[in-house]
């Protein structure tokens, strides 16, 4: 097990209804970032590759009110199996498929959401 700790770039694209109001589709597309923390059980599958399960946890702001009619910034919490391709012993190039929830922690204005993704990560160590 070892924990990290990085900054996350997201890119959520899409749209949502409030309950009040169906049938009106607010868009909610935005571009995200800040400081998360991860820790990661791993598996090495011979010299170069790894296999691990990451869960990681995170603030996003976001450049604009996401989703739509809410505040600009939340909580990004996510699970799901990554493979790792070590260059040496300092650099090494990632894919995951991670499922996630998002969510701002407030009692309003907080329509908390799911989803999957895929990420692609490059780590260096110093």
């Amino acid at each position: 097990m070892s924990l990290h700790w990085g900054l996350t770039v997201t890119r959520p694209v899409g749209s949502w209804a409030e309950k009040d109001a169906p049938d009106v589709r607010l868009d909610s597309g935005a571009v995200g970032v800040g400081p998360s923390y991860m820790v990661r059980w791993t598996k090495p599958l011979g010299k170069k590759w790894e296999a691990s399960l990451d869960l990681t946890g995170g603030l996003m702001v976001y450049n604009k009110v996401h989703p739509a009619h809410t505040r600009n910034y939340d909580f990004m919490w996510r699970i799901g199996p990554r493979l790792t391709y070590n260059f040496n012993d300092r650099n090494a190039l990632s894919i995951a498929y991670l499922g996630h929830h998002v969510s701002n922690g407030q009692r309003t204005k907080n329509p908390g959401y799911n989803g999957v993704g895929v990420s692609i990560g490059y780590r260096y160590t110093y």
